[in-house]
């Protein structure tokens, strides 16, 4: 299958992709509404609730904006390369779990980011009111897999 037709076939089969798709297939973030899809071989993330998934896409859009200094980036038109757009899933999800658990990182992965969503909108009420410079720290701090080396 070529790449073309991957995509074709990815977006007549997943209608709702995950925001957190590259952070939940690297086994980063769990989701209680996350389905997995197999497609040609590869995998492909879908999210069961267009309201979560529209609190998601929010919650992604500002902490890709908050982290666009860090990530020297001078604008963020949407989807960053691999390396740094993992850095913003990963690392702002895990930056809110340690934001809202009090400061420490009770798991290595966030188990759900469903109910970590839910629990910072009922938290802070709003996408705005959330300190986003603590976020933006742990998402400075991220480090993704290590490349094997070759031998």
């Amino acid at each position: 299958m070529d790449e073309d037709e991957y995509r074709d076939t990815y977006h007549s089969v997943n209608d709702l992709p995950c925001v957190f798709e590259k952070a939940a297939l690297g086994r980063r973030c769990g989701c209680a509404l996350l389905r997995k899809l197999l497609i040609a071989e590869r995998e492909a993330a879908s999210c069961g609730s267009a309201a979560a998934h529209d609190d998601c896409q929010s919650l992604l859009q500002r902490m890709r904006e908050s982290a666009r200094f860090a990530l020297r980036q001078t604008d963020v038109p949407g989807r960053l390369p691999h390396g740094k757009e993992m850095k913003v899933q990963a690392g702002g999800l895990l930056g809110l779990q340690q934001l809202l658990s009090g400061g420490t990182t009770p798991y290595p992965v966030v188990p759900d980011v469903r109910a970590l969503v839910q629990q910072a909108l009922a938290i802070y009420g709003d996408w705005s009111a959330l300190p986003y410079q603590e976020i933006v720290k742990a998402i400075m701090h991220f480090e993704g897999r290590r490349p094997r080396s070759r031998r």
